[in-house]
């Protein structure tokens, strides 16, 4: 969905940033990493990425939340986007070769 992928106006921070400086439960940082992985690298306005707010020492514990289990999940996102990447890869040797039969139709 587009509003995984929609930086907050103020502070350039997208969901994954504030799931991360909230305190938002593994699962939801996963949910969130499993549509879009490539938003683990991306900085907010200050610099921080969601990993940069998930390790800090003011992490919310008053959340309930295992600050470690969302760093863990978050070292996952490289295996999301590897995946990602393959998929994409994959779609686009299928369009290649679905142009090329259309185009050796049309040509004969």
């Amino acid at each position: 969905p587009l509003s995984i992928t929609t930086p907050e106006s103020s502070t350039a921070m997208l969901p994954l940033h504030l799931a991360c400086r909230y305190g938002a439960s593994p699962s939801v940082v996963d949910l969130i990493l499993m549509h879009h992985p490539s938003a683990i690298d991306v900085k907010d306005e200050s610099g921080k990425t969601a990993r940069d707010y998930a390790k800090s020492p003011t992490y919310p514990q008053q959340s309930g939340t295992n600050q470690v289990e969302v760093v863990a999940v978050l070292n996952r996102a490289e295996g999301y986007q590897t995946i990602a990447d393959m998929i994409h890869r994959q779609a686009g040797a299928e369009m290649e070769q679905r142009l090329e039969l259309l185009e050796a139709k049309h040509t004969k």
